[in-house]
């Protein structure tokens, strides 16, 4: 064998272990990347739940804020209601004539009590008004 063949020969066994070496290490940077493609695509879709989560229960968060204020709405608005019914029956009180003031407290003394000996209570300036009054209709009415 001359020299020019040794080297030859030393020049192929050199490329050929360079071939092995880079198919290795391509190998192993192949593996390493698929580790890492496995790990970013679990770590996508374990942060993309918890987003998804995170919204829906934002979502949910304000479908019940808005529903109570819905509610809250309905519930002043009703509130707003029965205060103008009663503002406009204390004013139909309030201008109601002496007679059917008493008439109707009667009536509804009638109705409501239930053994028809209940204490009434006044304001001071009905009781003084209407005192006698009152207490002559109460006992035409058999109520003591």
């Amino acid at each position: 064998m001359g020299f020019s063949e040794i080297i030859s020969k030393l020049i192929s066994d050199y490329e050929e272990q360079k071939k092995q070496i880079e198919k290795e290490w391509d190998d192993r940077i192949f593996e390493r990347k698929k580790d890492i493609d496995k790990q970013i695509e679990l770590l996508f879709e374990t942060k993309s739940k918890e987003i998804e989560r995170q919204i829906e229960q934002e979502q949910h968060s304000r479908f019940l804020n808005a529903k109570l204020l819905q509610k809250n709405l309905v519930l002043k608005k009703k509130r707003e209601l029965i205060d103008d019914v009663f503002d406009k029956a204390y004013q139909q009180i309030c201008q109601m004539d002496d007679q059917k003031y008493l008439s109707i407290l009667v009536e509804l003394i009638k109705k409501y009590s239930e053994k028809e000996d209940e204490v009434i209570f006044l304001s001071a300036k009905d009781f003084a008004k209407y005192k006698d009054s009152l207490k002559k209709k109460l006992d035409e009415n058999g109520i003591t």
